[in-house]
């Protein structure tokens, strides 16, 4: 009796073999699955890194060119305020110049262009070409005079000047 129920035990239980079988094989699947799985994100990580190197580079360029940029600004900027500098101080020039020369009447010839707003570009060039031609008209009336005795008077009626003051 005792061997027929061990029996019927035996019967009862099912195979450990197959159920075993069935376990090792879906863990098995499942580490297959694993490792699939850290090497796609291995692949996107590197993906993402090798992106983001991209990335940071092209950004340290856009970086350099506009520091390239900025630097060229600058040093057109420098230039423009050396030039304008310059260009006032021949402009106070030229008017300094023409009201040395303001006591000297223009020659007949001499036809003015259209009249010109004031500290224009345009009216420093018609004052110095008012300059040029009076000095080309001062010369010609200089032309043959003995300039020793002109600079003679010119010493003798300081001289009485000052003695007036």
């Amino acid at each position: 009796m005792i061997l027929q129920l061990q029996q019927q035990d035996e019967k009862q239980r099912p195979e450990p073999l197959p159920m075993k079988e069935k376990y090792n094989k879906s863990q098995l699947r499942l580490r297959e699955k694993k490792k699939r799985l850290e090497a796609e994100l291995k692949e996107m990580k590197d993906s993402e890194q090798a992106k983001r190197s991209s990335e940071q580079q092209m950004v340290e360029e856009a970086k350099a060119h506009l520091r390239a940029v900025e630097k060229q600004r600058y040093a057109f900027q420098e230039n423009s305020q050396q030039v304008t500098r310059t260009l006032n101080a021949v402009t106070i020039g030229v008017k300094h110049l023409s009201n040395m020369l303001d006591h000297i009447k223009q020659p007949k010839s001499y036809v003015p262009d259209a009249p010109v707003p004031p500290s224009s570009e345009e009216d420093v060039h018609e004052l110095l070409s008012q300059a040029v031609q009076k000095v080309l008209l001062m010369i010609e009336e200089l032309k043959g005079r003995d300039l020793g005795d002109h600079q003679k008077k010119k010493k003798r009626t300081v001289a009485r000047m000052t003695r007036k003051y």
